[in-house]
């Protein structure tokens, strides 16, 4: 059960703790509001860092005239707050009172701030609400954001109903805790959701059929000695029928023809390949003889990239003239499954198949 806001004098030796949790500092009790079938609005106030919150009750959420309070920042006193990848805005934290029992049910729709919260790609702005009964924080995605002339987003809203708490700012998705996001979905697509896909997975994942097709040391080294290794030397012999065409792109530093199947001419080619695209990126920037020391510098790096290409053993362009831009493809192929076959070979030396 988590601690009520009639329970909070008792915690006023844990003052500091709790300013770090989520609350602010001394202030005035906030004014209590009456809210009928007509419907409703709660508000922070003006002078407190959650300024810009407030909720509204619609009309005909309720049969009766009640009495409400909105707890501010300076106020509010929540127990914990959600945990791990969530980022709260500053004055991101109010608490809503009632008199009588607590209407959970209640529907209403909440607008927070952001301020200058900045989003990144993999974050989301977002409400959590937090209910003493179950003791347990609500993670919502927002149903509207309102962006700035610039793009970005200046506040957001939701529909939900009533919480003891709400904390607003971001989470970042590849740290927020499951259970949070398996919230959004739920409320997203309808309660259940989350499980029942779980649910048929598992089914799916139960067929014979399915296990038949999970890996192990017998029919991983079935796939290594059989298609890969044909694959392989198809590509293999190929590469090796262009080999006599080599000579005029030069020789390696052993006096024989470029070996299309050795290590060294795998890096080469790699270094070759990098260097143009860095000769790209270099080129950009350099627009006719240098002026200043940074454009000399720019010379000096492009100088330097084409003369490591030019002093290869191999000259890649020339393959390329010689054997075509195919050569290339077969060459890919055959380095993709010399590369499998490796890693069938480590995942069977460290007994990570049986």
């Amino acid at each position: 059960m988590g601690l009520t806001y009639r329970s909070r004098p008792a915690l006023l030796a844990l003052f500091p703790l709790l300013w770090s949790c989520g609350g602010g500092g001394d202030s005035s009790p906030p004014a209590e509001t009456r809210v009928g079938p007509e419907g409703g609005e709660l508000a922070a106030d003006p002078g407190d860092p959650a300024y810009g919150f407030k909720v509204v009750i619609p009309a005909g959420a309720l049969t009766e005239h009640r009495t409400f309070a909105l707890d501010g920042f300076n106020a509010a006193y929540p127990p914990t707050l959600p945990n791990p990848g969530f980022q709260r805005v500053v004055g991101g934290v109010v608490g809503l009172r009632t008199r009588g029992s607590t209407p959970y049910a209640l529907p209403v729709t909440v607008h927070a701030p952001l301020g200058a919260l900045a989003l990144t790609a993999g974050e989301l702005a977002c409400l959590f609400g937090y209910d003493a009964a179950a003791d347990a924080w609500h993670l919502m995605a927002p149903d509207t954001v309102t962006r700035d002339a610039g793009g970005a987003a200046t506040a957001i809203a939701v529909t939900t109903t009533w919480h003891d708490y709400f904390a607003w700012g971001k989470v970042v998705m590849t740290e927020v805790a499951e259970v949070y996001l398996r919230q959004v979905v739920d409320a997203k697509f309808g309660g259940g959701t989350c499980a029942a896909a779980a649910a048929e997975l598992a089914a799916i994942t139960a067929r014979a059929e399915f296990s038949q097709v999970r890996p192990s040391k017998t029919s991983l080294l079935a796939f290594r000695n059989g298609f890969l290794e044909t694959f392989k030397q198809g590509q293999a012999a190929w590469l090796l029928s262009q080999q006599p065409k080599l000579y005029p792109c030069g020789l390696t530093l052993w006096g024989t023809r470029c070996n299309v199947l050795s290590d060294r001419f795998l890096d080469n080619a790699m270094t070759y390949a990098g260097n143009l695209i860095k000769i790209k990126w270099w080129s950009f920037f350099v627009d006719g003889p240098p002026g200043s020391i940074v454009d000399f510098l720019m010379w000096i790096k492009l100088i330097n990239l084409y003369a490591e290409n030019e002093n290869l053993p191999c000259d890649y362009k020339c393959v390329t003239e010689v054997c075509g831009p195919n050569f290339w493809q077969v060459y890919a192929g055959y380095w993709l499954a010399v590369m499998c076959q490796e890693l069938i070979d480590t995942a069977i030396a460290n007994e990570w198949v049986s």
